[in-house]
């Protein structure tokens, strides 16, 4: 497993504000043909993108899917402006009778900002308030971490890192927002032939399972395979730890 500490993230450093995604594709481009060179050509690369990291992926993918054997998509967004789902998923959530939500406050809180004036389709401002929403959205159901697996390891994160990342990540906002009305994947995906993993968090509001119906609906390969996990959110990595691993390896070694 290699890790890429991406431009504006972790613990990197520089001015990742100046970069722009052809920067980011080709860092993942120079990473392969490192590993490559390192380990021999004859080795097999999956690509695994989660969140970000899901635009990354098919992005990388439509000018190099020559360079990997296969590609894992995890609660990730191929597009840069799905504000619509997001809402539809509060609000569906937010009026549903069937005892799932928490705290009924909050649900009212978040249909009515989805019902409001303030939330518009296409705005910045309303993708971070609802990005917000959404991450507060996970704890407020009964079910998303119910049945937390936890293997038999020790993970530690540097605190560093962890502080670090999330300076980062505050700071890119205007980042971001270069890439919130771009949507350079969507119309290509039918270019995409590469075998698929989604893997996805049924109360994934971040990244709404939605977005994996598009995949389905849109790529090029025969060899596609879908799993949402039934008690997860946004990261199914940490949700359900032991199934999701699993599920990675089951599927590469079978490929």
């Amino acid at each position: 497993m290699v890790y890429l500490d991406q431009r504006s993230a972790g613990a990197t450093q520089g001015n990742g504000s100046e970069s722009d995604l052809e920067d980011f594709r080709d860092d993942i481009r120079k990473l392969v043909l490192l590993l490559r060179e390192k380990y021999g050509e004859d080795q097999q690369i999956y690509l695994l993108g989660h969140s970000w990291g899901g635009f990354l992926a098919p992005y990388f993918l439509l000018e190099h899917q020559n360079l990997v054997q296969g590609w894992i998509q995890v609660g990730g967004a191929h597009r840069g402006n799905f504000n619509s789902l997001v809402k539809d998923m509060l609000i569906e959530y937010g009026t549903s009778s069937s005892g799932i939500t928490e705290d009924p406050s909050f649900w009212q809180s978040a249909v009515d900002y989805c019902n409001s004036s303030d939330y518009q389709d296409n705005s910045f401002d309303s993708m971070i308030e609802l990005n917000q929403l959404a991450h507060e959205a996970e704890s407020n159901i009964t079910g998303a971490h119910d049945t937390l697996e936890l293997p038999d390891i020790n993970v530690f994160s540097p605190i560093l890192t962890e502080l670090l990342n999330q300076l980062n990540s505050n700071l890119v906002y205007g980042f971001f927002e270069k890439f919130h009305d771009r949507n350079p994947v969507t119309p290509r995906l039918a270019d995409i032939n590469t075998p698929a993993l989604l893997l996805w968090g049924k109360y994934d509001f971040v990244c709404p399972p939605a977005l994996s119906d598009e995949l389905l609906a849109s790529i090029s390969s025969t060899d596609v395979t879908r799993i949402i996990y039934d008690n997860s959110g946004h990261s199914p990595m940490i949700n359900r730890p032991v199934s999701f691993w699993n599920d990675v390896a089951t599927w590469v070694n079978n490929h």
